[in-house]
């Protein structure tokens, strides 16, 4: 008799395509974060990250609308009961708001706080796998590595080949790009991750003003990261200019990415 070897292990972006349901438009993949440190603007120091994987792009909306059309995943009461706050918007049944930007692989944005986090639980618990918003620290981790650069591509001053920032509504149609947009920008970055700065603002698991990451806890205002093509002055889209947007509430120009806990 032959013993046969180990299984080999599998790969955890496969198991998220699974879940996804994902083509060519809907891109995904995890990158290594490694370990380092960041300082928090503001006062608020400087901290050690863990390493961990971030995905590369935005949570398109394909991929939202996988946990949207999941049976129904979006009023199942699991993913809300966390936090008194999330529940009863779940209680209301309310529905998703509308995408805005349609296509499959836009940026999912009128996504709340509460979304997200609902998103990430559903998601962890149909793959095995510890899935969440990234902290403040992680996300400004990923974005800028190991030399505390201003912008995802480095220090030089914002460009319309390098970010999609600065647009007004009424000019343009498209106003928030496929999340596999500004290849240039992915080219610069530390770890090759999609539009960093600019495309839309990333909702972040802290508490803006306590820097707590407990998603129980009642909060005023939520992290938000990155910049987006509503952001009129540089210094905004900084990778470590620090922003907030209330938990209950989605915005046009506001998305997200997920996490992954080694």
């Amino acid at each position: 008799m032959t013993e046969s070897g180990p299984e080999p292990s599998r790969d955890p972006s496969q198991a998220v395509r699974d879940i996804l349901c994902m083509t060519f438009d809907t891109p995904f993949k995890w990158v290594d974060i490694p370990a380092g440190s960041v300082t928090l603007e503001g006062n608020l120091g400087t901290h050690q990250v863990e390493a961990f994987q971030m995905a590369r792009y935005c949570i398109t909306n394909a991929q939202f609308d996988a946990f949207v059309d999941d049976g129904y995943a979006y009023g199942d009461g699991r993913w809300w009961s966390y936090c008194d706050a999330a529940l009863e918007h779940n209680k209301k049944g309310y529905d998703p708001a509308d995408a805005t930007y349609p296509h499959v692989s836009n940026p999912r944005v009128n996504v709340t706080w509460y979304e997200a986090v609902a998103f990430c639980l559903w998601l962890s618990n149909r793959t095995g796998q510890n899935i969440m918003l990234p902290t403040e620290q992680q996300w400004q981790r990923a974005g800028q590595g190991d030399d505390r650069r201003a912008y995802a591509w480095g220090n030089g001053r914002p460009s319309e080949r390098l970010v999609n920032w600065n647009k007004h509504i009424g000019e343009s149609q498209y106003l928030v790009e496929h999340v596999d947009s500004h290849h240039l920008q992915a080219e610069k970055q530390p770890y090759g991750l999609y539009n960093m700065t600019g495309n839309v603002d990333e909702w972040c698991l802290t508490d803006y003003h306590t820097g707590a990451q407990d998603i129980k806890l009642m909060a005023e205002g939520r992290v938000v990261r990155g910049g987006s093509w509503n952001t009129k002055k540089p210094e905004y889209l900084r990778l470590a200019f620090r922003n907030a947007g209330p938990p209950q509430y989605g915005y046009h120009f506001i998305g997200f990415r997920i996490a992954r806990l080694l």
